[in-house]
């Protein structure tokens, strides 16, 4: 579904790009459904959920993210979103409907330390900060939640199905993206807790 977005970007916050949009227009949200997304950056897919009835609920490490998603959820008269400084399921008050993440992926030498810098490093093999994603989502996610999430072909994004199997989690590709470098991939997952 598209949407008419009206947002701001600053410098040091990502801004929507090929994969924030192919994610925004590939989330399923019901009316009422209680949303998170991890990373919400400028709050392009957070304003998308809210504004197909989501109660959501946006974090980032990066303060000024915080802030101009607030901002832009305000330029799109969002009310039903609320944005706060938080590490993955840091701070957060599951289990939710609803998770979205465009992580970062991008293979590095090493995990940079700067703000800015964190919104695409994914660490030596580009699944650091997936795999640590994964590693949380038990006990944020309700029975039969949804999660969409954003992988790159530098990532592995078979594994991360693997992953999310072992997790209890029934998962397909839901869209796809070829760009001059690499493939985008959205993986829709829903939670069947084990019996």
């Amino acid at each position: 579904m598209e949407r008419d977005i009206v947002y701001e970007e600053w410098d040091n916050v990502y801004p929507p790009l090929e994969d924030t949009l192919l994610l925004a227009k590939n989330i399923d949200v019901r009316p009422g459904d209680k949303v998170l997304e991890i990373g919400c950056g400028t709050g392009y897919v957070s304003i998308a959920a809210a504004m197909m009835g989501g109660i959501v609920e946006g974090v980032d490490i990066n303060a000024a993210a915080v802030s101009l998603s607030s901002l832009n959820a305000k330029k799109n008269g969002v009310k039903n979103a609320r944005f706060h400084i938080g590490d993955m399921f840091e701070n957060v008050d599951g289990p939710f409907d609803v998770i979205i993440f465009n992580p970062p992926y991008l293979p590095s030498e090493r995990m940079d330390t700067d703000i800015y810098d964190k919104c695409w490093d994914g660490g030596e093999d580009g699944r650091e900060v997936t795999d640590r994603f994964l590693d949380g989502l038990r006990g944020n996610i309700k029975e039969g939640g949804s999660i969409f999430l954003l992988q790159s072909s530098f990532c592995d994004p078979e594994r991360t199905m693997e992953r999310l199997c072992s997790l209890g989690f029934s998962s397909k590709v839901i869209a796809k993206e070829k760009l001059f470098f690499e493939e985008l991939f959205v993986i829709r997952s829903t939670y069947m807790a084990p019996r």
